[in-house]
Order: structure tokens, then sequence, then C-alpha cells
């Protein structure tokens, strides 16, 4: 079971304070208990952030707002007669498949923690944060873009630079807090 876990940016301190089983505390450790009376001057719930339930690369407690690099696999197939306007006659499978690290907003929408980033059209783009964990998304892409042409695969791990199909996927699911969002807060946007 998740541990229910608050943090809320104080500005004028500069540091994050926490709300764990009805105390407020100091540290992230939830050591450092804060009385009900100096605690309301300090944590804002305006501005509170969940915590997960995941952890980093480095064992850091990930919560809303922070920002994630991760890997992610890009992997699309289409035919050339609709990617590059070939004749049918001449038409042939086209696949783009690359690993890439990437950085993400953890928000929590509707229910669930997601990951929210950019791609390269500027489309936002949210995947759960649990089907990431648990490599669901990554896996399957990974086993589809290796079904598709073993021979395109072992090009692109080379490509890439990885040795063998196992690190990539330890590339791509390694996850690390590089930052967070001061003004993120708990959220039930669509």
């Amino acid at each position: 079971m998740r541990e229910i876990l608050y943090r809320s940016w104080n500005g004028k301190e500069n540091k994050f304070y926490y709300f764990k089983n009805g105390q407020y505390y100091a540290d992230e450790e939830c050591k450092k208990w804060i009385q009900f009376i100096v605690a309301i001057a300090f944590f804002d719930w305006s501005n509170a952030q969940q915590f997960t339930g995941k952890t980093d690369k480095d064992g850091k407690k990930i919560f809303e707002g922070d920002i994630i690099e991760h890997g992610w696999f890009h992997y699309e197939t289409g035919s050339s007669e609709d990617w590059f306007g070939t004749e049918p006659e001449n038409s042939f499978n086209v696949v783009e498949a690359y690993p890439e690290r990437i950085e993400s907003v953890v928000s929590f929408v509707n229910g669930s923690f997601v990951l929210t980033y950019t791609f390269k059209s500027k489309q936002r783009i949210r995947c759960s944060l649990n089907s990431l964990f648990n490599n669901k998304d990554i896996t399957e892409k990974v086993n589809a873009c290796e079904e598709f042409e073993s021979r395109y695969f072992a090009d692109m791990l080379l490509d890439c630079e990885f040795k063998d199909k196992s690190e990539l996927m330890e590339y791509l699911t390694k996850f690390e807090i590089i930052g967070f969002d001061k003004e993120a807060s708990c959220s039930t946007e669509n």
C-alpha cells in the first residue's frame, strides 16, 4: 500500500514541509515534527503535492510536480505510401523507432499519476506513471520493434551504442528526479 504523504513548498523558507498521518514535519523522513500552530504558517495546502509511492534510481521519493528524466521508446509503423506519398505499387513498410531520454512532469489527473511531456509536434503526451514503472509501455514497444524486422532492431541497437536488448531496457527504465515545479499542486485537471 502506498504511503500517504504530502509536501508543500514554502518560498520564504525556500524548502518543502511535509504532512503525514495528521502531523506536519520539517523533513521528508518525517522525523522533525512541527506543532500545528507553527505548521499552518509553513504548510500551504493550496500548493500541496502528493507522494506517488514510487522512488527514483537514487531512492528519492517522487511527488507531484517533480520533473523526471526517463527513457522513452518512440515506435511507429506505416506504409511509404502514407508517409512519403509513394505510388501504391511501389509502397513498402516503414518503421520509425528510437530510444531517448526525455523530461516529464508528474501530475495527478483523474485519479492517476501521469507523466506529461511535450513531443516534437508540441503535442502534450500523457502516460501512466505505473505502466512506465512496470515497464509495460516500453516493453511492448521494444518487443514490437524487435518483431517487426530483427535486422532493423539490431542496427538500431548498434546505432545507439547498446550491446543488446537488456542494455537498451536498462537505459529506458531509469528514472531520475532532476527538479520540481514549485507551483504544481494537487490537481483534478482533465
